[in-house]
């Protein structure tokens, strides 16, 4: 009877270990989605920013109306040429930062979905909490 309530302790051990270990584990798992999401936010930031600076370009060269201002104007069809692709540069850039921010958004979502649906907590259920505590009522069972 000694021995099985000596053994009974080491049981429960065992079993809060385990239960520890996967803890960690799974804190882990939520650590590492965290970090994935936070990356993707943070390079689709640098892109933001990148995008707004040459979105600010453009329109400072766009509102000057032409090229050469110190000098004779360039011929017509290059202005228009020019012109035109100076705003296709600015549409370019505002679907970059739309796109940046679509991503930088679905990481977060697909974090949180992760967080809250996959890598939850282990929790024990009832009966393995009962399978690990031994009574003493239980020795000669």
């Amino acid at each position: 009877r000694e021995n099985y309530l000596y053994d009974a302790e080491f049981r429960w051990e065992r079993f809060t270990a385990s239960r520890e270990y996967a803890n960690q584990q799974a804190d882990q798992y939520r650590e590492d989605i965290r970090n994935l999401a936070a990356l993707t936010v943070k390079k689709n930031t640098l892109w933001c920013v990148t995008s707004t600076l040459c979105m600010a370009l453009c329109v400072a060269l766009y509102c000057a109306g032409r090229l050469g201002l110190h000098g004779p104007s360039p011929p017509a069809w290059i202005m228009g040429l020019w012109l035109t692709n100076n705003a296709a540069a600015f549409a370019y850039m505002a679907l970059c930062i739309f796109l940046a921010i679509h991503a930088s958004f679905r990481a977060q979502a697909a974090s949180t979905q992760l967080l809250t649906r996959h890598t939850r907590v282990p929790v024990p259920t009832l009966k393995q909490l009962d399978s690990a505590r031994k009574f003493a009522s239980e020795f000669e069972q």
